[in-house]
């Protein structure tokens, strides 16, 4: 792999010591790189065998120089992937390696903690013969190709290195209440003229959830886009064993109970069309049930705590990048 020349003659200097608003913009980008990856149940994350391994031909990597000032908010980029490539503006490591291998952040052990202190601006380009040949791979093997270019780099330019190990861990199930689900099936080809013809991709979501309540709506969505949100707001890993496999419309919302309150943030897309019957929108603490009956009496689908296996990626080997 080649290195892109400087992409400035001046060194921009970056501020570590952040406003809240610059707080809340880490969490919102954070969710918006996260909400799409399930958990790793034991699933291998390769692309078929006879697809092309792929990779960046080019890669700058400049750690974020601390400073004594804020930090420019709206420059924050965690993770963005590009036609031709993938930019990243004030990331973290650990950010970087939940994306490159879709797990979430409990899921990852023997990390240093710098992986999590430092920041690093990302520039990385690949030709436009990869370009074609992303294309031409299947949604569903393009997200992996493209997280196996990520894990490449990493281990490139980060000698990352690791290991998975499969542990047993407190979880949530998830299963199908006693009336069964409350989910509105979708077809990708559904002609209901009520369902927007712009808008969201399929399979997306948004997630909100603070002081004042929590809200999760799908668009076309899979079990495992919901299980993932649900993980990061219970803080305890939720396995899908609803036996769904189709793709849904939702709204869950729900007034936040012991949980802790968690910042804002957003994934790309808007709500999703629901029949679910909403609870009152007074932002009041007690103005709506638990996520435990919310769950139940809008979607029909029940959490039940219990022990499970879950994989988790551990860190042999890393160290700070080497030079462009």
């Amino acid at each position: 792999m080649h290195t892109l020349q400087h992409l400035s003659g001046t060194r921009r200097k970056q501020f570590l010591h952040a406003t809240s608003l610059a707080i809340v913009a880490v969490a919102i980008l954070a969710g918006f790189i996260g909400a799409g990856a399930s958990l790793v149940q034991a699933q291998p994350q390769n692309i078929s065998a006879d697809k092309p391994a792929l990779e960046y031909d080019v890669a700058s990597i400049k750690q974020v120089i601390p400073g004594g000032g804020l930090i420019n908010a709206a420059r924050i980029i965690p993770y963005l992937e590009t036609p031709d490539g993938l930019i990243a503006r004030f990331a973290s490591l650990r950010m970087l390696i939940l994306r490159a291998y879709a797990i979430d952040d409990y899921q990852l052990s023997g990390a240093p903690d710098w992986i999590i202190k430092e920041h690093y601006d990302i520039d990385a380009k690949f030709d436009g013969t990869t370009a074609d040949k992303l294309q031409k791979l299947s949604p569903t093997d393009r997200v992996l190709a493209r997280q196996q270019m990520l894990q490449e780099l990493l281990a490139e330019r980060f000698s990352l290195t690791i290991h998975r190990e499969d542990k047993e861990v407190q979880v949530y199930y998830l299963i199908t209440a006693k009336n069964g689900p409350a989910l509105r099936e979708v077809k990708l080809d559904d002609a209901d003229s009520s369902k927007p013809k712009a808008g969201p991709a399929p399979g997306s979501g948004t997630m909100t959830v603070g002081a004042s309540g929590g809200r999760i709506n799908g668009y076309v969505t899979p079990i495992a886009t919901l299980t993932g949100m649900l993980t990061r707001v219970l803080h305890r890993p939720v396995l899908d064993r609803t036996g769904l496999t189709e793709k849904y419309d939702f709204t869950l919302r729900w007034t936040p109970d012991d949980l802790p309150p968690q910042p804002s943030s957003g994934v790309q897309g808007t709500v999703g069309a629901s029949s679910n019957g909403l609870p009152s929108t007074d932002p009041s603490p007690n103005a709506g049930p638990s996520l435990f009956t919310a769950l139940q009496e809008q979607l029909g689908l029940k959490l039940e705590s219990s022990k499970g296996s879950v994989e988790f990626i551990v860190i042999d080997r890393i160290e700070r990048p080497s030079g462009n």
